[in-house]
């Protein structure tokens, strides 16, 4: 990156890194959807920047954004449209970042957030006493517990979400739709946490979640919100 002061499209890294590393840039292989989200994640190397409804424009970090990046912007976006209009985009449909406060308000989870495990408390020693609550059992030898100091708060989370989607239709738009992505899906009549852990091709709409809130085992096709 250091060799383009004037930065580089998005859509032609892949080329550049083999040209350079003599293998695959494979973001698929680290969990990305789409190429954008690496850089984006890369914040260290690039700055990204989408100056219209197309592809973004990555620049070298160090070195920051040009002076005269207006000037070379305008004339790279004028050489790309001439050239490539007809070359439908390789890449998959990225969301478009001016209106991710919209899509994505700041109170939510964003996609590639990962809800944390919950551990033992630090202070909780070898034959100390806990106050748990069985929060799902699977068989005998497998079930779930909850601190109860928690279970309070996790029992108001499940009655305002209960509120919160009965009353607004706040549904996840179709291409937006990524494996790994929180949502909540309705099961027994009632909106639980989940994670998308499939898509499923045949049936528009519908994917695959795996239940947050009781248990990491039960599965089921839904409709995300």
């Amino acid at each position: 990156m250091n060799t383009y002061g004037n930065g580089i499209w998005c859509r032609t890294l892949p080329q550049l890194y083999k040209d350079t590393f003599f293998k695959e840039l494979d973001y698929l292989e680290y969990g990305y959807k789409a190429l954008i989200f690496l850089c984006l994640d890369l914040s260290d190397i690039f700055i990204c920047v989408r100056p219209d409804k197309g592809d973004h424009k990555l620049f070298y970090k160090p070195k920051g954004i040009p002076k005269d990046y207006d000037k070379a912007l305008r004339k790279s976006i004028c050489n790309r449209q001439n050239h490539d209009d007809d070359k439908p985009s390789t890449e998959p449909p990225v969301l478009n970042l001016d209106v991710s406060v919209w899509v994505y308000p700041v109170d939510v989870m964003h996609m590639y957030e990962v809800i944390p495990r919950q551990f033992m408390p630090s202070h909780v020693k070898t034959g100390d006493f806990v106050d748990v609550v069985i929060g799902e059992v699977y068989d005998p030898s497998k079930f779930w517990l909850i601190f109860h100091e928690l279970h309070d708060s996790l029992n108001n989370l499940m009655d305002e979400m209960q509120i919160f989607y009965t009353s607004y239709n706040a549904y996840i738009p179709q291409h937006m739709i990524a494996v790994g992505m929180y949502c909540v899906a309705s099961y027994h009549s009632e909106f639980h946490r989940a994670v998308i852990v499939n898509t499923i091709v045949d049936i528009p709409n519908k994917v695959k979640v795996s239940l947050a809130v009781e248990s990491d085992h039960q599965l089921f096709g839904g409709r995300a919100k």
